[in-house]
């Protein structure tokens, strides 16, 4: 019994190594030469075992507060969910439960993402008064809709934090709602229901329609199914940006809902008597710009600003743009007072526009720009484009658009077309004369 409780192939635990250590000094006496030395090597061997261990246990805790520091020295995101995928614990419940989600796609930089929750809000009063259904505003920030995809998608917080901040009215709405694998496994099912309903079938490629949605909000899927999913059944999804005509006819639920915090958000402001240009740059940042293409500087200084006189004021505001062209063709050729502003926070740049006065202008493919523009209390806004060969081929001809009807939109905003030098020296169907230019060289 003694021999067997000392041999040291069973020692493995430096505790139990240590109690029975006058032991094996006992039996060591007894053995001969040869055993003495077998001994030794079964010794030298538990320790060299012990010793492993000893250092895997070390670089395993070495890892982990490697792991540990890097999660303490990260860039820091909010508590929302910054995957393109989370897990559920727990059912989705909505605070209304006799409303319809209406989850509302968006992407893309504040401009863009404003746009969106502009068009969710939209669908949302048309289908509360026109067809008498309720729906829940709930938002799915920028993710793939692929089940497969493990991708991490980040271009979504920045707008949102600027959201979060800025938008009081826009603070409380549920950012990550759809981005779930839950919900895309929820959504997948409904639309393989849905698509055994004949009289939804006509509805197939006008998905996004008011009529579809309102058809959909009528039916009522099975007990089986609404087991299997983690969300509310039906649940209506929207994949599209707000047109005018919708900007038009809600503008003023809009303008309450976008709400501007400027005392939270507000940096510099232009000058009461300040004309604010903003430099887009969209070639700078795109690969492919076609269409894309801005007012070159001679074209901006004698026909988008012709009708400022000399010593008149000018804000440009960019992000990274040349703006030295512009500087020089605006303050010597043009002599106009003129100023750069770039502001390193979406935000500050936003309620920078919103606070001018005088003049806001710009290339109306900016939907940052425009979203300012709807909202600022500038006396005159002005959205440009620019008819060039690129555009038409990647677009179509310039077309002009019709008024808005609401008032405090009609009365400020005009829409304007110019040409590129390239467009002018082409042979391509003009626009129509008493479309192109500046409609304020006259006064």
């Amino acid at each position: 019994f003694l021999k067997l409780a000392c041999h040291i192939e069973g020692i493995r635990n430096i505790n139990r190594w240590a109690r029975h250590r006058h032991c094996l000094s006992l039996h060591l006496k007894q053995r001969t030469e040869k055993q003495k030395d077998r001994v030794m090597i079964i010794a030298h061997t538990a320790s060299a075992r012990l010793l492993g261990d000893v250092r895997v246990i070390a670089l395993i805790l070495g890892l982990s507060l490697i792991v540990t520091l890097s999660c303490f020295l990260r860039e820091s995101y909010p508590s929302i969910e910054l995957v393109s995928r989370r897990r559920l614990s727990q059912r989705i419940h909505l605070r209304n439960p006799g409303a319809i989600p209406l989850v509302t796609q968006t992407s893309g930089e504040l401009g863009s993402v404003l746009n969106y929750i502009a068009n969710g809000r939209a669908y949302q009063l048309h289908l509360k008064r026109n067809y008498g259904i309720d729906t829940d505003l709930k938002l799915r920030h920028q993710g793939s809709m692929d089940l497969k995809s493990t991708r991490i998608n980040k271009r979504w917080y920045n707008p949102f934090k600027d959201i979060s901040k800025c938008f009081p009215k826009l603070a409380t709405l549920d950012y990550s709602y759809g981005n779930s694998r839950e919900f895309l496994e929820s959504y997948y099912m409904q639309d393989a229901w849905l698509n055994t309903i004949k009289s939804l079938r006509k509805f197939e490629h006008q998905k996004n329609t008011v009529k579809y949605f309102s058809e959909v909000a009528t039916k009522t899927p099975s007990n089986k199914l609404l087991r299997k999913s983690a969300y509310p059944l039906p649940l209506l999804y929207l994949d599209l940006r707000a047109n005018r005509r919708a900007i038009d006819h809600y503008f003023d639920d809009l303008k309450d809902m976008f709400q501007f915090d400027h005392e939270r958000c507000c940096g510099a402001i232009p000058d009461p008597d300040e004309t604010v240009f903003h430099l887009r740059s969209f070639c700078k940042e795109m690969t492919d710009c076609q269409g894309y293409e801005e007012l070159s500087p001679s074209k901006v200084g004698n026909e988008l600003l012709g009708h400022l006189q000399p010593g008149d004021k000018v804000a440009i505001v960019t992000r990274g743009g040349n703006i030295a062209p512009y500087l020089e063709e605006l303050r010597n050729k043009r002599q106009l007072q003129v100023r750069a502003v770039q502001f390193t926070q979406g935000h500050e740049a936003f309620c920078f526009f919103l606070k001018a006065q005088k003049e806001l202008v710009g290339f109306e493919k900016s939907q940052f720009l425009t979203w300012a523009g709807y909202l600022s209390s500038a006396a005159r806004v002005r959205f440009y484009d620019v008819d060039t060969p690129a555009s038409r081929e990647r677009w179509r001809a310039w077309h002009k658009k019709r008024p808005f009807y609401n008032h405090k939109l009609k009365d400020k905003i005009s829409y304007e077309v110019y040409e590129s030098e390239e467009m002018e020296e082409s042979d391509l169907p003009k626009v129509d004369r008493g479309d192109v230019g500046n409609p304020f060289l006259s006064f």
